[in-house]
């Protein structure tokens, strides 16, 4: 049942209550003034009736005609009363006034109950058994009176004893019937009915009006609560009164649900990250053995994926009869943890360490089951080792790098001291060959420098870079090596030329390296061709470098770009590594790609993502990772 109606009968039912309590206080009090009224007006009848007889008893004393110690003559005065005029005129006043008098009947009777006198004349003579007295009725409880009028028919009488010198002759008895009284009361009684369905039914009416008032801010809170149920933002009512406050509350408590899901999803968010990059395989259990959490590396171990593990019992995860699923189904149901031990997978397999353990002393039942296969964690001390070795060799490096930069500062010294000593005839004609060194100067400095920051942030200083140019520039450059060495060295620009958004001199250092390689592997070929290529494919632009030399080996491939990885007995395997992390820092890749047909040797690219000019100018500086 809806608020609205529940409220609109509360209502209801309290007017009805309040209604019902009023008109029955009402009609007790209606029930009991028409009882009161009545037995005034038969008291008052009685005394009538009474006064007359006294006045004609004294009278027929003054005449002489009554001794009032004489019985028989009192026995023979009462005998006379029907005779009297003023008292018959009294009884048919008393009986015939209205014909919705309650007055029943006026009779008087003597000691021994005979009728002396009667409005009703047939009756004289007769006994009338005594009935009810009204005054009885009045002092009684409200219900009694309600059974009184509204019950069966019943007469009631007033009595008025006649007394001369205190000695009873006989009593005035005047009898009240509840007939007429009944039917005055129904009258008020269905007055007070309809009046009573009038209230209650406007009670009703107005219920359902006041309640829609009342509860329209209750669907405005409403409303905003299925706003924060949905994560969105929740403005407070400007208002002063309990709705207001409840309204504000709901606001700060959106705040707080918000702050809460972003919580939430960064700390689901970096579990997940966490769980992805862990090489130890993790499934949490629960108190009944059924997988609630699985990591990428169980996933990779246990060759199912974590959709169709989690919420199975561990007997689905570990469903085979190897010696590690028995060991640790056999721990999980027998609740003990199973210490770390290499367990066999299969039989063509390496084996794997398992380890279950409780997953926290606040957590009841709940356990963690940790893998991790020996080909793994043997991979893992090897690149550790090889992590060991590099720092060696870098700490080695950065101390060369150091001292080569010192003579490199000495000769671009002395090289512009060269250039001011010349005559001017002569520094035309070396200009170019001057150009060139100092540009290779700069260059080996920031090699130098490159070297030094392999591992920390390289600042780039980006800015348009036409690649067809900086190919031609690189092509100039090596041209009187490769003519030296009898190598065909051809270039292939791109139409239209890609512009990329780039550090030119790290790009150029770059491809410098791949061009270097190429020309020491193509050293021992009996066909030295050498090519570079700019070319576009889609969003991406490419610098190719393809020589006619040996090759790389199928083996070696995935080792290429590794840092001091070399084939060369004096190689330093910097050059390729330098590459692969110029182009890294550019979002770009620099690959190893299949040769092809007419140049059968090593093929190197440069990959780029592609950018216009203007927007590639609005680039900022920025420092990257």
């Amino acid at each position: 049942m809806k608020l609205k109606t529940k409220l609109s009968l509360s209502v209801s039912l309290l007017v009805l209550v309040v209604v019902a309590t009023v008109s029955g206080l009402y009609l007790l009090s209606l029930v009991h003034q028409q009882l009161g009224d009545i037995h005034d007006k038969a008291s008052f009848i009685a005394y009538e009736v009474f006064s007359e007889i006294r006045g004609e008893m004294q009278a027929a004393v003054d005449r002489g005609q009554l001794n009032p110690d004489q019985p028989a003559q009192i026995d023979a005065f009462l005998q006379q009363l029907p005779a009297q005029p003023g008292l018959r005129v009294l009884f048919e006043s008393a009986v015939g006034y209205s014909l919705n008098s309650p007055i029943q009947d006026v009779a008087v009777v003597n000691a021994g109950q005979m009728v002396l006198a009667d409005s009703n004349s047939g009756l004289i003579g007769q006994a009338l058994p005594p009935r009810p007295q009204l005054e009885n009725i009045l002092t009684a409880s409200s219900w009694t009176q309600l059974e009184a009028i509204f019950g069966p028919e019943q007469v009631y009488e007033v009595r008025l004893p006649i007394r001369l010198r205190n000695l009873p002759i006989g009593v005035v008895r005047v009898g009240v019937g509840t007939i007429f009284v009944h039917q005055a009361l129904g009258r008020r009684l269905r007055a007070i009915l309809f009046s009573a369905a009038l209230i209650v039914l406007l009670s009703t009416l107005l219920a359902v009006v006041f309640s829609d008032f009342m509860l329209a801010p209750l669907d405005a809170l409403s409303r905003q609560l299925d706003r924060v149920a949905r994560g969105e933002p929740v403005q407070p009512w400007m208002r002063r009164d309990e709705f207001g406050v409840v309204s504000s509350k709901i606001e700060s408590l959106g705040r707080q649900m918000q702050d809460a899901r972003q919580i939430y999803s960064a700390l689901q968010e970096d579990v997940s990250r966490m769980l992805q990059n862990i090489e130890e395989g993790v499934l949490l259990l629960d108190a009944g053995g059924r997988v609630r959490l699985v990591s990428a590396a169980a996933e990779r171990l246990l060759g199912r994926p974590a959709a169709a593990l989690i919420g199975q019992p561990v007997e689905a995860a570990f469903n085979s009869h190897s010696e590690l699923d028995l060991a640790v189904c056999n721990s999980v149901r027998a609740g003990e943890p199973l210490p770390e031990h290499a367990l066999e997978r299969a039989p063509d397999q390496a084996p794997v360490t398992a380890r279950l353990e409780a997953a926290g002393e606040s957590v009841q039942g709940e356990r963690l089951l940790l893998l991790q296969d020996h080909a793994g964690r043997q991979q893992l001390e090897d690149e550790l080792e090889v992590a060991r070795r590099l720092t060696s060799i870098g700490r080695l490096t950065q101390g060369v790098a150091h001292e080569v930069k010192n003579p490199l500062n000495s000769i671009a010294i002395h090289l512009d001291l060269v250039h001011t000593k010349l005559a001017p005839e002569a520094q035309a004609q070396v200009q170019t060959h001057l150009s060139v060194m100092r540009r290779e100067i700069e260059r080996l400095d920031r090699v130098v420098k490159a070297f030094l920051d392999f591992n920390r942030p390289i600042e780039l200083v980006r800015r348009p870079t036409d690649l067809n140019e900086l190919a031609g520039a690189v092509h100039e450059l090596i041209s009187a090596r490769t003519e030296a060495a009898g190598v065909e060295w051809t270039l292939t620009r791109a139409q239209p030329a890609p512009v990329v958004n780039v550090d030119r001199d790290l790009i150029e250092q770059a491809l410098l390296n791949l061009v270097t390689n190429a020309l020491e592997a193509i050293a021992a070929s009996p066909v030295k061709r050498l090519s570079l290529e700019v070319a576009r494919q889609g969003d991406t632009a490419v610098l190719r470098v393809r020589d006619s030399g040996p090759g790389v080996p199928a083996d070696i491939r995935e080792k290429i770009f590794n840092l001091y990885f070399s084939t060369r007995a004096g190689g330093s395997g910097i050059g390729l590594a330098l590459a692969a992390r110029i182009m890294e820092l550019h979002q770009g890749a620099a690959e190893l790609q299949p040769p092809s047909a007419d140049m059968p040797g090593a093929c190197f690219c440069l990959r780029f993502p592609m950018r216009a000019p203007k927007a590639a100018a609005a680039d900022p500086h920025s420092r990257l990772n």
